[in-house]
């Protein structure tokens, strides 16, 4: 897990994050206490410890240090091999760390999913789906649960943003953070029904802009049509074929025939047959205005490459 950063602003977000991120694995106690309680270091230095209480008073004066430094070198040999063992499962967690998806207040529902899904692979999604049990539980098992609870918790509060965080800051469990946020962002049946009908009416009405490139209206029409399957409406590939197609300029009719003659077609290829088409035709715009202009970016006559305001945005991003 990655540590919250504090940058001398925010103060009680990053003190929260960080009370959670401790609890997760299992330090808040050294913070609350001040007071590092040692587990047992080994089977081996026990031994030793009890060995050694035992004989010391038999041991001569001359091999006393030698026995004073064995015991030292055994107890920090002890002590490092717990430092370097919570360092290895740090490390770990460290690398698989993968990029947690920021919720801004927007699509809630795309991100609860992911948000999900993440969960699940760290193993930690069982503490916010489980019931509160009054079943008595042994003591090691309900703090193993506590640092599950903990760890989802932490990682719930940094896929947030600051404005969203706020509204989780006082929730104690993973669970009470994700109903809250369902209860405030969540979307009902009626309004599921009305993003469908707006986006359904967005898709039946799309026509290609005079300055977009067959990549940009065919990705608007890709996005518009995975938004309605993901409201339930089933929307086939040879739909989407159709609507590129019958939504391109006169100047495609040519590669819009041919197409409409093949079988089997999928988007892939639709796409690629008209951006040949339309890179044919910048070629003979070229060629009779004597115009050397085109992006081969965004695929537009107005600018080059290097002047694209498309891509230096997706750079600068």
């Amino acid at each position: 897990m990655v540590v919250p950063v504090f940058d001398g602003s925010h103060y009680e977000c990053w003190s929260v994050k960080m009370k959670t991120f401790l609890k997760a694995i299992d330090l808040w106690d050294v913070v609350e206490t001040g007071i590092f309680q040692q587990e047992e270091i080994s089977s081996a230095y026990q031994k030793f410890e009890e060995g050694y209480a035992s004989s010391s008073s038999t041991v001569p004066s001359t091999e006393r240090p030698r026995r004073e430094e064995e015991r030292e070198l055994l107890m920090t040999s002890g002590l490092h091999l717990q430092q370097e063992e919570r360092i290895i499962a740090m490390e770990a967690q460290t690398q698989m760390q993968q990029l947690v998806p920021v919720f801004n207040g927007n699509e809630y529902e795309l991100w609860s999913i992911k948000m999900r899904t993440l969960l699940m692979s760290r193993d930690l999604w069982d503490v916010i789906e489980s019931e509160t049990s009054d079943q008595p539980m042994e003591e090691e098992l309900v703090k193993s649960q506590r640092i599950k609870d903990m760890s989802a918790l932490y990682m719930l509060q940094m896929s947030v943003s600051d404005t969203i965080f706020l509204r989780i800051a006082r929730a104690t469990s993973s669970k009470q953070a994700c109903e809250l946020l369902k209860a405030e962002f969540g979307e009902t049946e009626s309004i599921r029904d009305m993003k469908k009908q707006n986006v359904g009416m967005m898709y039946e009405n799309l026509i290609m802009g005079e300055e977009e490139s067959v990549d940009e209206f065919a990705w608007r029409v890709m996005d518009l049509a995975n938004r309605l399957r993901f409201y339930g409406r089933n929307i086939p590939d040879d739909d989407v074929i159709f609507r590129i197609v019958t939504k391109l300029p006169a100047s495609f009719n040519e590669s819009v025939s041919y197409i409409r003659t093949l079988k089997d077609v999928t988007i892939t290829e639709v796409v690629e047959m008209l951006r040949g088409d339309e890179w044919g035709q910048r070629l003979m715009d070229e060629e009779a205005s004597g115009s050397e202009k085109w992006c081969e970016f965004c695929r537009k006559k107005s600018h080059d490459t290097s002047e694209c305001y498309s891509k230096n945005k997706k750079v600068r991003r």
